[in-house]
């Protein structure tokens, strides 16, 4: 299976592309344009655009037959976050759709969860209650549940499968630098 990866520069795309090599697949991956991706592996197709340039990324997913969307803004103004989410997907299904791709899974976020309205001690599920006043959260939250809820209506429309994964906090080898982690005192 060929698949389309974006996102592919950052921590977690890093790992998403070891995976899908190790069970055989071959790769198209997207960086920023302003990203170095010489530390990918040579036996992968790369390519750097932008995701919000509707004409740059025309024809991207010619040839492939799913994406993996793992591209996000998890920082900066609320209008750098909305089109790094939300118009970045608007353009990726309209793109893909067109080169007749039927499936994709959306990597979202644990923090679309509406934390108040799940009762102490509950397990999340995906039945559990997304966060209803995302204007009193942060603007990160407020770009996944849009950039949710445009992937789902889209996918709908087009009729595309869609996945959306919403993982926590996400470290790893090389990236333990959350603050939810704690400090380190010593080695």
């Amino acid at each position: 299976m060929k698949l389309l990866i974006t996102g592919a520069g950052g921590f977690l795309g890093r790992h998403v592309i070891h995976a899908a090599l190790m069970r055989g697949h071959n790769l198209r991956c997207v960086v920023r344009p302003a990203s170095a991706y010489e530390r990918m592996p040579p036996e992968i197709e790369k390519v750097a655009c932008d995701l919000r340039d509707r004409e740059a990324i025309a024809g991207i997913g010619d040839g492939c037959d799913a994406v993996l969307h793992l591209a996000a803004a998890k920082s900066g103004s609320f209008w750098t976050q909305f089109s790094a989410n939300v118009v970045a997907t608007e353009n990726l299904f309209a793109s893909t759709a067109a080169s007749g791709i039927r499936r994709m899974v959306l990597i979202s976020s644990f923090s679309v969860y509406g934390y108040t309205d799940i009762p102490r001690g509950s397990p999340l599920t995906e039945d559990s209650p997304l966060e209803r006043c995302p204007d009193r959260r942060d603007d990160y939250c407020r770009s996944k549940l849009a950039q949710e809820s445009l992937a789902h209506r889209l996918a709908n429309e087009i009729g595309m499968e869609l996945v959306v994964l919403r993982p926590g906090v996400i470290f790893g080898p090389s990236d333990i630098s959350t603050a939810r982690l704690g400090f380190a005192i010593s080695r």
